[in-house]
């Protein structure tokens, strides 16, 4: 039986690309599992795996329910400015070739399931239903499972963010998992998940990551967008706040993350579709405050980085 892969993540999601939704490519050759969840890793997605060994119309099943998905889907950005919104790979699996892999998972393999992985490729629970059951409750729609999402988002930072000795850019991509979603993860409220990051690890990594972009010679714009997101009072989008539900006041680490900021304004108003979501005047006055209030012996300091954003006439 031939496999069916939809690679959801086109070139065409990419900043300033067109806004059109694309249509379904055409099943690839016959892959195995393992070497599709190698994809989705490498892609930042959740993989759903589908096994239908009960349905003879599979194949039919599986092009009317993904055919409908693509008409279905929301065109709205998120606050990066992507569009449109993808969060997931569709898979249906060939019993042969891929049942070493079901079982191995403690999926059954004689009935109809699907499986959710999570961002490294483990399987986070599976639930029978068959796809037509799956489309008419329009599964993994919109936001109908965002929790799926939350979970994987835990596990990832988890996995990560309580390693003191993780890679600096796994750090980085787990902080762009928090703060880049489009809805308030919760992580402390999963059902099914109970989350062991605690407030101080997750200091002591974006004080890690913070000294490693201190000293950049130019502007890394996916960090700048991190460090936008992350201090915007708009969204009220800062890491603590979305995970542990904390009232985050600003200390040594910040004023240097807000100082990389200064230093790469004029660099930082160019990146695309910046205007969405950028920092402005406000949200410097409330970071200032804050800090000055929490942390006088950081007074000549502070004083420096302001004069600087003084200077470049982003405060007054």
């Amino acid at each position: 039986m031939m496999k069916h892969l939809f690679l959801t993540l086109l070139p065409l999601f990419a900043f300033g690309q067109t806004d059109s939704i694309p249509i379904a490519p055409p099943p690839p050759p016959p892959m195995r599992i393992r070497v599709i969840s190698d994809i989705v890793r490498d892609q930042e997605k959740l993989l759903v795996v589908l096994s239908q060994p009960n349905d003879k119309k599979r194949s039919k099943h599986y092009d009317d329910y993904w055919n409908d998905y693509i008409e279905s889907h929301p065109n709205d950005q998120d606050l990066e400015g992507k569009k449109p919104i993808y969060y997931y790979f569709f898979y249906l699996v060939d019993e042969i070739d891929d049942a070493q892999w079901l079982k191995k998972n403690g999926i059954p393999t004689d009935k109809n399931v699907y499986a959710v992985c999570d961002y490294d490729g483990d399987v986070m629970y599976y639930k029978e239903a068959t796809i037509p059951e799956m489309h008419r409750k329009k599964l993994f729609y919109d936001d109908t499972e965002a929790e799926v999402r939350t979970t994987a988002t835990a596990r990832l930072i988890d996995k990560v963010l309580t390693n003191p000795q993780a890679p600096i850019e796994d750090v980085e991509n787990a902080f762009h998992k928090m703060v880049t979603n489009n809805y308030d993860l919760q992580l402390q409220k999963v059902e099914n998940y109970t989350l062991k990051l605690t407030p101080k690890q997750l200091r002591w990594q974006w004080k890690r990551l913070v000294e490693a972009h201190y000293r950049d010679r130019k502007i890394n714009e996916e960090y700048t967008r991190l460090l936008i997101r992350n201090y915007t009072t708009f969204y009220n989008q800062n890491f603590l706040q979305i995970i542990f539900h904390t009232e985050y006041i600003p200390d040594a680490t910040d004023l240097k993350a807000m100082a990389y900021f200064i230093k790469f304004y004029e660099e930082a108003v160019k990146i695309p579709d910046a205007e969405r979501l950028f920092l402005n005047s406000y949200d410097l006055y409330e970071f200032f405050q804050k800090l000055t209030t929490a942390h006088r012996e950081l007074l000549p300091d502070i004083e420096i980085v302001t004069a600087e954003a003084k200077r470049k006439g982003i405060i007054d």
